[in-house]
């Protein structure tokens, strides 16, 4: 089993800030090429995180996340999560490299069926 597709899906409304949260936010869709789909969910700007996720291929430590996760094994979740480590390793100039999200959710497209770190 591999990851066939990764979509950033940015919520908004037409709503404010309230005691019930912000009135946006963003999640992502992991589907399998055997149709198994998960869901995360990342608490940051969404139109940022959608940019990581979606940011083109230009090397192993400059690279969107959805290009270093296709056609990898959901299972392998710290494989996953080095994956993406390196490929935003030049993402900042002060040496934080962690994405919005980065290390909150890690039981992954699998995480329903019990799969966890």
């Amino acid at each position: 089993m591999r990851i066939a597709r990764i979509d950033p899906i940015v919520l908004s409304s037409r709503g404010h800030q309230d005691a019930y949260g912000a009135p946006y936010g963003f999640i992502v869709r992991v589907t399998t090429d055997s149709g198994i789909v998960g869901y995360g969910e990342a608490d940051s700007m969404p139109t940022v995180v959608r940019a990581v996720i979606e940011a083109p291929f230009l090397n192993d430590m400059m690279s969107g996340l959805k290009w270093v996760l296709l056609e990898q094994d959901p299972l392998d979740i710290e494989g996953l999560w080095g994956r993406m480590a390196r490929a935003t390793l030049n993402y900042s100039r002060d040496g934080r490299r962690e994405p919005a999200g980065h290390g909150r959710h890690r039981s992954g497209a699998l995480g329903h069926q019990g799969q966890s770190p």
